[in-house]
């Protein structure tokens, strides 16, 4: 019988699909052949994850938990990541307009080479303006699994799974890979750890892999180099450290940040 999976699992899973999402956003290019198809197929899964995050707030909703002013700050910092990739999703659809209108051989009065550069900057800017706006989602959904996970635990209604044996590194590896910091770069037959301000070595990954902790994914369009993630288990290991004083950090507490002012989009 599977172990039901715990709102601070869930909302790890949300972080995983915010660093697909923005790998895959990076990734994207409006210099080949058919670039509005290229944006029309990455839509989906920007507007993913505001389902998913409109899913995560009607999850907290329906928890039997006393909401705190820290449950609160959790639920205004999900609604902010469900606005922010609805607001990316239309900057994508905008920026597939624009193209779409090149290739119909839309042009002003300027000329058609002037136009067509206008509108391929407008077009990548309206795909920046996506990446601008979902680049800090895998921290945000991380601090709310962080901040739920705490709150349940200190109101005696966290899951009791077993907790994993961790050592410190292996502990600070999986919530550096949680907020998408983790990558590795394969070369010469070796492989470099990229991991921001937290190092990492490769034995501790290793490690983590052999225990069904992590898992990698190779990069969209980038040769050699994979992201990685953690896996269904590594949710489940990494939700049964939050709450205690060993794993706390600010990162749970900080108070949401105001919507951005962006460009606007259109009703849709």
């Amino acid at each position: 019988m599977p172990v039901p999976v715990s709102p601070p699992e869930q909302l790890l899973a949300l972080a995983s699909d915010f660093i697909r999402h923005n790998d895959a956003l990076t990734a994207l290019t409006l210099t080949g052949p058919a670039p509005a198809a290229a944006v029309l197929r990455h839509i989906p899964t920007t507007q993913h994850l505001a389902r998913a995050a409109h899913t995560a707030i009607d999850v907290l909703k329906h928890q039997p938990l006393h909401h705190t002013s820290a449950i609160r700050t959790g639920a205004v910092r999900l609604k902010q990541l469900a606005y922010l990739a609805t607001e990316a999703a239309d900057h994508l659809i905008d920026a597939m307009d624009v193209l779409d209108a090149i290739r119909a051989g839309s042009t002003d009065n300027a000329g058609p080479g002037l136009a067509l550069r206008e509108g391929l900057l407008g077009a990548a800017s309206r795909v920046q303006l996506a990446r601008e706006l979902t680049v800090l989602g895998p921290d945000d959904a991380f601090a709310t699994a962080e901040l739920l996970g705490t709150e349940m635990r200190r109101q005696d209604l966290a899951p009791g799974h077993e907790p994993t044996r961790l050592s410190t590194a292996q502990l600070a590896a999986l919530r550096s890979v949680a907020q998408g910091h983790v990558s590795i770069t394969n070369w010469a037959g070796r492989n470099y750890v990229s991991s921001g301000e937290s190092p990492l070595t490769i034995s501790t990954i290793r490690a983590l892999e052999a225990k069904d902790l992590l898992h990698r994914e190779s990069l969209p369009h980038v040769a050699d180099q994979e992201r990685v993630h953690l896996t269904p288990t590594g949710y489940r290991a990494l939700t049964a450290t939050f709450g205690h004083s060993r794993t706390s950090s600010s990162s749970s507490t900080r108070t949401a940040r105001p919507m951005p002012a962006t460009a606007p989009s259109r009703a849709r």
